[in-house]
């Protein structure tokens, strides 16, 4: 997988090279740039079209040696780069690329941003990786439904990733504005949800998975806050969903 990529020396050096202003900066002619969804009085800009395509020959099945080295450094590079989770979450949302490769691409790289350096996130960049995945349930009525299983279970997987580091203190809203986004979406648009639920089981619960003593601390608080505030909730959601979606539904049932 691409997580399994070393970030090495000679990797390091072509990095240094190549990152420059053409990639992240922070002023250009508004036509060539766009906002992310942070507070704009302390917005984030970057170029729209920031990815490399050359750099993503690696991903498919005709490229050279060559070309998936160029590409597997090109991942160590947007995840070593403050910005580039932010590259990517716009390529993806934007579906500037339409090639699932491509698309799980970007993933791969907002799955480190959540898993390696969340926690330690700024305020800022906080509430801004907490939007893009907000707009993911919105892209539910444009389409998640037609997107590959290992991508939505990518998506769902980034969340669970955020859950864990911020509810209940960062978002103690968490369950609230994701059942908010399910009650305005018709029962067939919900499968991401279902999906993140599962993820989330995966996270906190599932036994198969080695946790230490304060992962195993955290997932307890996890598990007594979420029985005491929107078990609830949950199941009555799964009630509304299960006539359409009775297997992944029942899954989900079945986890918690």
């Amino acid at each position: 997988t691409w997580s399994d990529v070393n970030n090495n020396d000679a990797t390091r050096k072509l990095f240094s090279a190549t990152e420059d202003a053409s990639n992240f900066s922070v002023l250009a002619q508004p036509s060539d740039w766009r906002v992310t969804g942070v507070p704009k009085a302390r917005s984030i800009v970057y170029r729209t079209h920031a990815m490399d395509d050359s750099a993503l020959c690696g991903l498919y099945d005709n490229c050279t040696p060559r070309e998936r080295q160029l590409t597997l450094q090109y991942f160590e590079q947007l995840k070593s780069s403050p910005d580039g989770w932010k590259v990517c979450a716009a390529d993806f949302n934007q579906k500037l690329h339409s090639d699932d490769r491509v698309r799980f691409f970007c993933l791969q790289v907002l799955e480190h941003r959540a898993r390696a350096c969340h926690a330690s996130s700024s305020d800022d960049d906080i509430l801004a990786l907490r939007k893009v995945l907000m707009s993911w349930m919105q892209l539910s009525l444009e389409g998640v439904a037609a997107e590959k299983p290992f991508v939505k279970n990518k998506m769902a997987q980034i969340f669970a990733l955020v859950f864990v580091v911020d509810y209940p203190l960062k978002w103690p809203l968490f369950f609230s504005e994701l059942l908010q986004c399910v009650q305005s979406l018709p029962p067939s648009s919900v499968e991401l949800y279902l999906r993140i639920l599962l993820a989330i089981d995966e996270e906190v619960v599932d036994r198969q998975i080695i946790h230490s003593p304060e992962e195993n601390a955290r997932n307890t608080v996890l598990k007594d806050t979420m029985r005491e505030q929107c078990v609830a909730e949950l199941v009555e959601s799964w009630l509304q969903i299960m006539p359409v979606l009775t297997s992944l539904a029942m899954d989900v049932v079945g986890a918690y």
